[in-house]
């Protein structure tokens, strides 16, 4: 579960990059596609189930946003759960339904875009995430909350320390300089500090890419118990284009992340051993994963379990509790959930059968476009009709 969801159009990924950076130097767990999203997971499902998770939601809004379904209805999400910050970097206005909500003024970003200002923000993001955070606890609503306002509150002239300096530069995106605080902060034992040096040679900001080195300061951070870092490079060693795939280390980072009860890493570290992924196969330890992840409504979880259940695969065979995970998957709009539920109660397998019930969630995972619930209500209407006709047959 992260703490933010940062939602954005394309066109203002620069500016989201730089807001995510900055949450995660000061301590914050965030949410944002970029690095999250997992090959083979529905993108339109995890995402509404991430949005639910999180504590709070920020949208980037600006004229981009206007055209972006995605981003649309991501905010519309987040107002209708309460926990929607809009977050303005133009003039474009906010939808009517979102203009009562608590916004932070980022419009002075596309007049003054130089690194002072980016420096400002960085140091503004821990004192102003928590006033927000505050805010909406309260319940209370309404007003423009200026950053550059909140800034100057308290702003303190004293030098800053080398672990503050590699958070603000790297915020700022000036990587060198970044890299030149990080580098004195991680051997000092900055688990953020270490983390952004890892950052870094990864990705080759400001210095020339070292995967080797990229790997070393990734290591000491989660070695420390950072969990940003054990469930990031979990991430590197099991999907990563560049360093080659090693499963057990996945498993490994991934294990260390879930102990720190991070839903999706209890539900990865399921999927490798679901699915013999560095040959580690093994349904009851990935079932014993999966019911972490699913005891934190982690849909995927709770489908996986329904299908473990239902199938029997080195599990105790049993539909009750298949049928028990299938719905608490579909009740959070799984759409493979809601057509597993389906079958069960047309067939009654460990339920009645129920087919008003399983029309129900027929339809819904068809809403979804999911191509066997459309394909079975064709052909429940289809016998609807037959028996309409033995019925009443034409003379």
């Amino acid at each position: 579960m992260a703490d933010i969801f940062v939602s954005y159009a394309h066109e203002d990924l620069p500016v989201a990059k730089r807001l995510v950076d900055a949450l995660k130097a000061h301590g914050w767990t965030v949410w944002w596609d970029r690095t999250n999203l997992i090959a083979g997971q529905n993108f339109l499902r995890e995402i509404n189930r991430q949005i639910s998770d999180a504590k709070t939601v920020i949208v980037i809004w600006s004229k981009n946003v206007h055209n972006s379904d995605w981003v649309l209805g991501e905010a519309e999400q987040a107002r209708e759960e309460k926990k929607l910050i809009p977050i303005r970097i133009d003039e474009t206005k906010l939808l009517t339904a979102h203009r009562n909500m608590q916004t932070i003024d980022f419009t002075f970003l596309n007049k003054d875009n130089n690194h002072e200002v980016f420096s400002v923000i960085a140091d503004a993001f821990a004192k102003l995430l928590q006033a927000l955070k505050t805010l909406i606890s309260d319940n209370k609503e309404g007003g423009i909350l200026d950053i550059k306002s909140v800034t100057l509150i308290e702003q303190e002239a004293q030098p800053r320390d080398s672990d503050t300096a590699a958070q603000t530069a790297f915020n700022a995106g000036n990587y060198e300089e970044a890299f030149e605080f990080a580098e004195t902060a991680a051997k000092n034992g900055s688990q953020v500090a270490q983390y952004i040096l890892g950052e870094l040679y990864h990705n080759g900001y400001g210095i020339e890419e070292d995967h080797v080195l990229a790997a070393e300061w990734l290591h000491r951070s989660a070695e420390s118990g950072y969990v940003a870092a054990q469930h990031y490079l979990g991430w590197l060693y099991a999907y990563d284009e560049v360093i080659p795939h090693d499963y057990k280390k996945a498993a490994k980072w991934f294990s260390a992340a879930a102990d720190q009860n991070h839903a999706d890493a209890q539900y990865c570290i399921g999927h490798l051993y679901l699915n013999a992924l560095g040959k580690i196969q093994d349904p009851a330890e990935a079932k014993r994963w999966f019911l972490y992840a699913a005891e934190q409504k982690h849909p995927d979880a709770q489908y996986q379990l329904g299908l473990l259940y239902s199938k029997g695969d080195r599990v105790t065979h049993d539909y009750k509790e298949a049928e028990k995970w299938f719905r608490e998957a579909a009740i959070q709009g799984h759409s493979d959930g809601q057509y597993r539920l389906a079958i069960l109660q047309l067939g009654g397998f460990g339920v009645d059968v129920n087919r008003s019930d399983a029309i129900h969630w027929l339809r819904k995972a068809a809403n979804q476009e999911h191509k066997n619930a459309k394909y079975k209500l064709m052909l429940l209407e289809i016998e609807n009709q037959r028996n309409e006709e033995q019925k009443n047959p034409r003379s």
